[in-house]
Order: C-alpha cells, then structure tokens, then sequence
C-alpha cells in the first residue's frame, strides 16, 4: 500500500454585514485584525460629520455665515437716508419719527432688525399709515444702500378743522388727512373752529360724512345770499350737532346738522327778507327749534 498523503482542509469561515455608511456589504475573515479611523466611530458624529463634509464643505458653511453676516448685520445695507414726501413739514416728520423710526428699532423673524434696508418691511409701514391716517395712497421704495423713500398720496380735502390755533386737513371720508403748515393754502375750504380747543389725534373717522357734506353746501348756500358775508364757522365740538356761523355783521347764526338745511336756509331767507331788515339781530339768529326762529 502506497503511503497515504492526508491533506488537510482549512476551512476559512467568512461574516458578513450590510455597512450602511459606505452602502456595501463587508466581508472579513474570522481573527482578521479590523482597522478603526478614530475619528469615525459610532460614538463620535463630529468625525462621521468631518468625513462626509469634507473641507469644501465647511469653507462653503463659512462662506455663507459671512454672506449673511455682510448682509444682514453690518452697516452695508444699514437705513440712513429717510425721505418722506407729498405732505407737509409737520407731517412728514412726524412718520419718520413715530413710524419708520420706531419701526427700524423692531425685529424681523425675531432674529433682523429692520433698520437693514433689505430687511425693512414695506406692507407693515403701508398698512400701520393706513390705520393713523386718511392717505389714498402710499408708495415706498428702497434705493441701495441706505435710502428709504416714502412717497404720501393725501385724499383731497373737504374743510378745515381749527383748533388750538392748529389746522387740520379733513377729507371727504370725515379723516385728519395732514396738519396744516400754513392756513392760507386752504383756499376756499371752509374752516371749522373748535370752541373747546380740544387736541386732535390723526384718525380716518374725525367726522361724519353727513356733517361734512351739511357744511360743504351750507357753504354754497350762504355764498348765494347777497345780504349775508360769512366770517367764520364754528362748532361746540366735533361731535355736536351744532354749526355756527359767525358773519361780517357780527352776529351769529345756529344751524342743526341733523336737520334738513334746505328748510333751514328757507327759514334764513324769510327771516332776512322781513324781520331782520326792520330790526337786524346783534347776538344771533337761531334755526335750531322747530319751525320757529328766534333772534336776539
């Protein structure tokens, strides 16, 4: 018998794992020394962060920090320059004061401040002098990198409200629309005296449209009238139902805003056609009571 060679089989035995970080499935041999990046372990993933980043990464991180930083917090874009046009002195300073400025000092997305001009909102300035004034429009524009311009389209005013030797424009829809600088540019509108002097803060419903409309052709009226010459209106207060009218002659004349003025005027002419011709009032001619009519 011929001398039998035994061969002696090693079997090698094999594991395997699905590695979910490099998507593939590892294959190592039992007693196989491993080896560990020890920055890249299960309990450290600030080094898995590192390995998947990479250095372009973290420069492009830094990059975009320092963008936004430029943008949104140095001076660069910061709001230096406010114009505030189409209305008056007093007007324009008190929005950049009580608005834009006051606005500047609040925060965007509770992070900004809105005195970067990128940042600045636009509609929050719109609607809030849409809320204290009665303006037909606003326009606001942003000229890089620190102008702020604010462009005010005032509604076309109906009268004058005096009070506290202060004058006010009233527009057709009853609202303060701007002080008044200089009284001589009302022209024509009629000026209407607050006896009580009471001051005025700027709102869209000072008065009614009724008064309003009561005065504008009580105005058209009078100036009909060759024997009267009107000195003045005044009112009690803004919410009276009283108007009176102050004339050259001196004496006065009561009207009821909630009562018709066409009966009222008729009253007015009998009254100057007759009486007051014979015996002109020195106090006032009072249209108030019913339909009867007293002077004094």
């Amino acid at each position: 018998m011929g001398k039998e060679n035994d061969s002696t089989h090693h079997l090698t035995s094999y594991y395997m794992r699905w590695n979910f970080r490099q998507n593939k499935i590892d294959r190592n041999r039992d007693g196989e020394p491993t080896y560990k990046n020890p920055l890249y372990t299960k309990s450290s993933w600030q080094g898995y962060v590192i390995a998947r980043f990479g250095t372009f990464g973290w420069l492009t991180v830094l990059m975009v920090l320092l963008i936004a930083y430029a943008i949104f917090y140095s001076p660069i874009f910061a709001i230096t320059d406010i114009q505030v046009d189409g209305t008056s002195r007093t007007t324009a300073q008190s929005i950049g004061e009580r608005f834009i400025t006051w606005q500047m000092a609040q925060r965007k997305w509770l992070v900004f401040r809105q005195s970067n001009l990128l940042l600045f909102s636009s509609s929050w300035l719109e609607d809030n002098l849409h809320t204290q004034y009665s303006l037909a429009d606003v326009t606001i524009m942003k000229t890089l990198p620190h102008t702020l311009r604010v462009t005010i389209t005032e509604k076309s005013p109906a009268l004058v409200w005096v009070t506290n030797d202060s004058y006010y424009y009233i527009d057709e829809n009853g609202g303060i629309s701007s002080h008044i600088d200089n009284p001589d540019v009302a022209g024509d509108l009629p000026q209407i005296f607050d006896e009580t002097n009471a001051s005025v803060q700027a709102t869209s419903s000072f008065l009614s449209t009724e008064k309003i409309n009561f005065i504008r052709d009580l105005q058209t009226q009078l100036n009909s009238l060759n024997s009267l010459t009107i000195q003045s209106y005044s009112m009690p207060d803004r919410l009276s139902w009283h108007l009176n009218v102050k004339t050259e002659a001196g004496y006065e004349i009561y009207f009821d805003t909630t009562v018709s003025l066409d009966s009222q005027i008729i009253k007015l002419r009998e009254v100057l056609d007759t009486k007051a011709k014979t015996d002109p009032p020195k106090e006032y001619i009072d249209l108030t009571i019913g339909d009867r009519v007293y002077l004094k």
